[in-house]
């Protein structure tokens, strides 16, 4: 990278985010404090995105952005969660950052009912889109979701009978409808389904 800015070489933000993505902290800091800030979801992404970094490694990189001026959004939580990162989520939650619905709903859809147990018992909501994730993987219907667990922790039983015992909010007749992919919310054009054997 240094070698590249030294000799004109033009920058492209896509090359921020994989330095972010991909390089160690003594380069990630290089970038940030050279090419300041650019979106701030796609930055904290990049800092999640590598399943295999290192847990100490990818706090650091987190504590630069903050450092260099980003802020926490519901969507680094969100994205921890994607990545299965449990140790970060728990970190993250630690340190103050914000979380919603999709924190659950991405810990539902990598089949992590000890994620989602621990979001949810420290007061992250249960969403619809949660609900309907199960509702589609137990019936076949998994073309909703653009991504299916190959090595779940736990069996889709098992995270919807913890919905259901939690009160997972579940969608009435008339706000969900049937599409090609599965079930999905507002698909007007599709007819309304019965939802009388929701859970199994």
């Amino acid at each position: 990278m240094i070698w590249a800015k030294n000799n004109g070489c033009p920058w492209h933000p896509r090359a921020y985010y994989r330095f972010i993505e991909q390089g160690n902290i003594d380069v990630v800091e290089d970038c940030l404090q050279t090419h300041g800030q650019h979106d701030t979801d796609e930055a904290f992404e990049s800092a999640l995105q590598c399943r295999d970094n290192k847990i100490s490694e990818v706090i650091q990189k987190l504590k630069l952005l903050r450092k260099y001026g980003y802020s926490w959004n519901e969507n680094v939580c969100a994205t921890a969660a994607a990545n299965d990162h449990m140790r970060i989520l728990q970190w993250l939650k630690h340190m103050g950052c914000p979380w919603d619905a999709k924190t659950c709903e991405h810990a539902v859809k990598n089949g992590n009912l000890k994620m989602l147990k621990y979001a949810h018992e420290n007061g992250c909501d249960l969403s619809k889109e949660a609900y309907a994730y199960c509702f589609n993987h137990h019936h076949g219907l998994d073309g909703y979701f653009d991504k299916i667990p190959t090595n779940p922790e736990s069996s889709h039983i098992e995270i919807l009978e913890y919905l259901k015992e939690n009160d997972c909010p579940v969608p009435n007749d008339d706000e969900w409808k049937l599409s090609p992919n599965g079930l999905a919310p507002g698909s007007s054009s599709w007819p309304s389904v019965s939802l009388d054997d929701i859970w199994f």
